[in-house]
């Protein structure tokens, strides 16, 4: 074998890290490609299945429904685990999707319409 063989190759990027996933602190194994968002696959799931309900409702109404999981995360990371309306500390696990204008009432599922609350 030459070094050719492996030109390009970076083991940085291969070698799986110790990480705690910053919602639910479960130490795991990641490979760093394949979660840069700090969340363990069971996390980013749930957070997955939430967004994608919210988007269908909107969708089913009529309204916008353009809210991505990074923008989800996004925001729950930002919110540091603070309720939107109330500021108490509920921590990540408590935090729902909620929206500032209901979407009965004409709101999406839009980054700017959604908020982490309890």
């Amino acid at each position: 074998m030459t070094d050719e063989t492996f030109a390009g190759f970076e083991p940085s990027n291969t070698t799986p890290v110790p990480d705690v996933c910053w919602i639910c602190q479960s130490r795991l194994w990641h490979w760093r490609k394949e979660r840069p968002d700090g969340l363990c696959n069971r996390c980013s799931g749930e957070l997955l299945k939430i967004v994608i309900r919210h988007r269908k409702r909107a969708k089913i109404k009529g309204t916008d429904a353009t809210l991505t999981l990074a923008e989800w995360i996004e925001k729950i990371r930002d919110s540091q685990g603070l309720c939107y309306y109330c500021n108490g500390p509920i921590g990540y696990n408590a935090l729902t999707l909620e929206h500032l204008i209901p979407i009965a009432k004409g709101g999406g599922t839009t980054a700017e319409n959604c908020v982490p609350a309890s």
